[in-house]
């Protein structure tokens, strides 16, 4: 009887029913009454604290043009630019007039040595450009067409080496084409026998200068032992 009593105090006590919301403070009042919410509407921003009125906008200071600004107080008149020196104009005038044409590099008369219109043989084409090619006018028949008619591939069957053919062909396109008269151009030397061999002929060199140190130092303690410097 007593359990049929507090069944349905019991029923009604459940979970579902039990649960409380938190009370949250109405959608007017500002929590923080001192800030003004400028996005509040007339009515919220009345009840959200202390009334002040509009905020006051200076009005602007009007600025005047750069130049107006720039002008003020100053004279309008441009002032007069220092004088240029003239005699630097006539000094320079006198040079350009006073050039004389003896001065001047005069142009060769009549034909120009070392071209096609002066050499016409192949021992003076070869003479010209020197570096002993003289030796190999054989391989050419001792005549200038023969030369210039024939290719790299023929003169490699010649058993004429790289260089020389380099060399050979580059002047002969020079003196076809008339862009240089023909002369000798020293053969340049590679440093160290060219970038292959540089390592070994570095390393071969810095041998035998330790080698001359040291047979130096023992023909130098040498003599001293013979004079009685060196007491062992």
């Amino acid at each position: 009887m007593i359990r049929s009593l507090f069944a349905p105090a019991v029923r009604s006590m459940r979970p579902s029913a039990v649960i409380m919301k938190r009370p949250t403070a109405p959608a007017f009042i500002s929590p923080i009454p001192t800030i003004r919410c400028f996005s509040m509407s007339p009515i919220l921003q009345a009840t959200a604290g202390s009334k002040r009125g509009p905020r006051k906008v200076k009005p602007r200071r009007r600025v005047r043009s750069f130049e107006v600004v720039n002008q003020r107080g100053k004279d309008t008149k441009k002032k007069p630019e220092p004088a240029k020196d003239a005699s630097k104009k006539n000094n320079k005038k006198k040079e350009g007039e006073g050039v004389d044409a003896a001065s001047l590099p005069k142009e060769p008369e009549g034909p120009v040595p070392g071209t096609k219109e002066t050499v016409h043989d192949l021992e003076t084409f070869m003479r010209l450009i020197g570096r002993r090619c003289v030796e190999l006018m054989e391989e050419f028949d001792n005549d200038l067409e023969t030369f210039l008619r024939m290719s790299s591939a023929e003169m490699k069957e010649k058993g004429i080496d790289s260089r020389t053919r380099r060399y050979l062909i580059n002047w002969r396109h020079k003196f076809v084409h008339g862009l240089e008269p023909l002369r000798t151009y020293s053969r340049g030397r590679k440093k160290n026998g060219g970038e292959r061999k540089e390592r070994r002929v570095v390393a071969l060199r810095r041998a035998l200068a330790r080698l001359e140190e040291k047979e130096k130092w023992a023909q130098e303690e040498l003599e001293a032992e013979r004079k009685g410097l060196r007491v062992f």
